[in-house]
């Protein structure tokens, strides 16, 4: 941006994400109208597959649009053509969302904050996805979703999780809720941990200036049901904040 201020320099990228975002936004409208053609002549499962493959395109898109790079460590830890998998996610930023989506499985469906339907083409896309959407109060209603997301996993779906619960303000991991990991614990499901770096540069918690990063994502080991099903939730909890804190690392990466 030449020898523009960086808040200015920074101010101005924001707003060319911006308008490039929308642009996007309305193209989506079209991809959205052909899965429709695609569903109808060719069937639901065809439809899933393109769909999730634009989810990825998507995904890598708005990540590169910010300027930022990926790098991905991990990659053999994903299990391929296999279901009931929940992926455990640090959270740092709205931009989480779409490194998942672009970077590490667009076969995975979110349990997210019912506010993110209202970011534009975000939401839009969860939705089409089967994103579950849940309230921040833990009540008998949210207890109910969770069990419908137990059922999805032991259909043999893929489940992304992040939780914290919210956003982290300064990139520390923190607390994991034994609420979050009911759906894994009731489905019996494998575990794998998936540590985010860098986001939170993006777009901060509370910040409104987009600024390019180098994101690193660290996929772990999985974990089967049978190497935490004697854990009560909190422990389960504190083993997988655990894991994060001392196996996720950057050191010799």
């Amino acid at each position: 941006m030449g020898n523009l201020p960086k808040r200015t320099s920074t101010t101005v990228f924001t707003i060319i994400y911006a308008v490039l975002f929308l642009i996007t936004f309305i193209a989506t409208l079209i991809p959205f109208a052909f899965l429709v053609i695609v569903g109808i002549i060719f069937g639901k499962a065809t439809r899933e597959k393109v769909l999730r493959f634009l989810a990825k395109v998507w995904g890598r898109f708005v990540v590169y649009l910010s300027g930022s790079t990926v790098i991905v460590h991990g990659r053999e830890n994903i299990i391929r053509d296999a279901g009931n998998i929940v992926y455990i996610i640090n959270h740092q930023s709205f931009f989480d969302i779409p490194l998942v989506m672009g970077f590490v499985d667009e076969s995975a469906k979110f349990i997210a904050r019912e506010s993110l339907l209202r970011v534009p083409l975000l939401g839009l896309w969860m939705r089409q996805l089967g994103t579950f959407f849940v309230g921040r109060r833990p009540s008998r209603e949210e207890l109910r979703r969770f069990n419908i997301v137990a059922e999805e996993l032991m259909k043999g779906g893929r489940v992304a999780i992040f939780p914290e619960g919210t956003r982290s303000t300064d990139g520390t991991i923190g607390k994991f809720h034994p609420s979050a990991l009911r759906p894994a614990r009731v489905a019996r499901s494998t575990i794998i941990p998936v540590r985010i770096f860098g986001s939170r540069n993006i777009l901060p918690r509370g910040a409104i200036r987009i600024s390019p990063s180098r994101v690193r994502i660290l996929i772990g080991k999985p974990i089967a049901y049978e190497n935490y099903s004697t854990m009560r939730p909190a422990e389960l909890a504190n083993f997988l904040r655990e894991v994060f804190e001392n196996e996720l690392t950057l050191e010799g990466k």
